[in-house]
């Protein structure tokens, strides 16, 4: 091999070390993520976990009491989505080391989005839609339950692939 190409590929190869040091890391950042957020009414404060997952819920005073039972589930719903798109945007910044934007570097064609643990799972469109393209971008169609129109595992796209066995 020619001490050009040696060079070359030595700076290649550093390169793809790097890459995967910066990935792994931000792999681990993302199974740490957690969030909180509190109601509008400040009556409660919600925990949510890196999958998005209710972790805590706790309620502030006595106020909630007087609630009509309704209104309190909206409240808690509400108090929950706000965590989770909160935890979304923290995901989509962490990643923006490795997946920047459409335009990230591609090796025959595959991406670091191609790569990622879950990507394919459709149980995690929804958390792929808002970490590639911010919240503002198209949402998926829902089932009259609010839920996506779609079905999947329930394999989070933030699990650690060594949990899984």
């Amino acid at each position: 091999m020619k001490p050009s190409s040696e060079a070359l590929l030595k700076e290649i190869m550093d390169d793809l070390g790097k890459a995967r040091d910066t990935f792994l890391d931000v792999q681990r950042q993302l199974g740490t993520l957690s969030t909180t957020a509190e109601s509008p009414d400040r009556l409660l404060t919600v925990a949510v976990d890196s999958r998005g997952e209710l972790t805590s819920l706790t309620f502030r005073g006595t106020g909630y009491r007087s609630l009509p039972p309704a209104r309190l589930a909206e409240t808690i719903v509400a108090t929950v989505d706000a965590a989770r798109r909160e935890l979304m945007t923290r995901a989509r910044l962490t990643a923006e080391p490795v997946l920047g934007d459409d335009s990230a570097p591609t090796v025959d064609g595959v991406s670091l989005w191609d790569l990622l643990p879950g990507r394919d799972d459709p149980a995690n469109a929804e958390f792929f839609r808002a970490l590639r393209g911010g919240l503002d971008a198209p949402e998926e169609p829902r089932a009259a339950s609010g839920r996506p129109a779609r079905g999947g595992t329930g394999r989070s796209a933030l699990a650690d692939p060594e949990d899984e066995g």
